[in-house]
């Protein structure tokens, strides 16, 4: 029975840790799945370059395996990581500059890296790419582009793209208008845990 419980201990532990080191980031939008992005990317864990150098800055970010959390080092071990060609570490390094998470906010390097990130298939980074198009930060503000990243974004099921998509519909922002569509997008934000989806379905939109 003791080992049992032990075997237990450990798996709630360790589930645990990696939940922390995911959502780390607090500013990141929506919940940012590792193992789905990994699995969304088309890598296996062992192809990944730099995946020890990533796993390291991972347990620096969440301060889980016996390491101290240390924001800086987590985000030097990103870059580390990144800089050898690890698309999610890409994602991370664009997250923190975006953030001012462990460095100093620069925008156009997250740019820069979100975009490694996205041409690596990583559905996270489709949805923050997107949202810098749309918004026009540090590139110019392309509707169309924006639109196609949100909708590759879309397939992973990342709730953030859903409310962009719902809102673009809402406007006719790149997309012809269409109140139905937009609703079908916002609702399925909303169930997805976006609150911003939530508060517009429950303040703005009469069906």
């Amino acid at each position: 029975m003791k080992k049992i419980a032990y075997i237990i201990a450990v798996i709630v532990i360790t589930a645990g840790s990696y939940n922390i080191a995911a959502q780390d980031l607090k500013s990141l939008r929506g919940k940012w799945n590792v193992e789905r992005t990994e699995k969304k990317a088309g890598y296996k864990k062992l192809d990944y370059p730099g995946q020890d150098i990533y796993e390291e800055a991972m347990n620096y970010s969440s301060g889980s395996k016996g390491v101290k959390r240390d924001i800086k080092r987590a985000y030097e071990k990103y870059l580390e990581a990144a800089d050898l060609g690890h698309p999610l570490a890409q994602h991370k390094v664009g997250a923190c500059y975006y953030y001012g998470s462990g460095v100093e906010k620069n925008k156009k390097k997250a740019f820069q890296y979100w975009t490694k990130a996205s041409e690596a298939d990583v559905a996270d980074a489709h949805y923050e790419l997107g949202r810098m198009y749309y918004n026009g930060e540090e590139c110019k503000r392309n509707y169309d582009t924006a639109i196609s990243l949100f909708r590759k974004a879309e397939a992973s099921n990342i709730p953030g793209a859903y409310y962009m998509l719902g809102m673009c519909y809402l406007d006719g922002t790149g997309v012809e208008r269409d109140k139905e569509k937009a609703i079908e997008y916002l609702k399925k934000a909303a169930e997805r845990g976006n609150h911003d989806a939530r508060y517009e379905l429950k303040n703005h939109i009469k069906e």
